[in-house]
């Protein structure tokens, strides 16, 4: 049975953020690895430093992990 997979760099967060919704839901694949995500809670930050609140609205994951960049 295929698996699809994509790995996709959102570059900063996903500008704009709509575009990258919209190809993950068209592809509709059983295992997504995104970069460049960013989970900022204020909501007066732009939608593209808001993306991993954004992506779990819009998208239904069964599983969402989060890393933060080590430094």
């Amino acid at each position: 049975m295929p698996l699809k997979l994509i790995t996709l760099n959102t570059d900063h967060g996903g500008r704009p953020i709509e575009k990258v919704i919209d190809f993950l839901q068209k592809e509709n694949a059983e295992i997504v690895c995104l970069q460049e995500v960013y989970n900022g809670v204020d909501s007066q930050l732009e939608d593209n430093f808001r993306s991993l609140r954004i992506f779990k609205e819009k998208l239904s994951y069964l599983i969402i992990l989060f890393s933060p960049p080590m430094r």
